[in-house]
């Protein structure tokens, strides 16, 4: 009886850890890549993690969703998603990891091609 306790209570731990790291991302990201704009990370009613613009030099971007449908892989520890270009008009997948409490590493796929870039708090 006292092993299934404390199995089940090291279970219940390690879902709120994996809570708490997928919690992280949540916030507003510096995206200097992005035509120096601020992406906000939220989760939706859904249970799905979206970004959009809430600043840019690009006013008329300000609003958009450009990160959408992000569900987190536990095992990998990121976020999987679309991230969206509005210079480019296309939809590549995407991946969200955090490399610090201030930096998150974005890595986009298209094809045969990927690109890292790199958003701060």
């Amino acid at each position: 009886m006292l092993k299934l306790l404390l199995s089940v209570g090291l279970l219940c731990t390690s879902f709120s850890m994996d809570n708490q790291n997928a919690k992280a991302i949540i916030g507003v990201w510096k995206a200097e890549a992005i035509e120096n704009s601020s992406i906000e990370l939220y989760e939706a009613e859904d249970g799905l993690l979206y970004g959009k613009i809430v600043d840019s030099s690009e006013k008329d971007w300000i609003g958009k969703v450009i990160f959408s449908e992000g569900t987190y892989d536990a095992e990998a520890n990121h976020w999987q998603g679309e991230l969206y270009s509005l210079k480019r008009k296309m939809t590549i997948a995407a991946t969200l990891s955090l490399e610090s409490d201030k930096k998150l590493k974005v890595v986009g796929k298209k094809f045969f091609m990927t690109k890292t870039f790199y958003w701060e708090r």
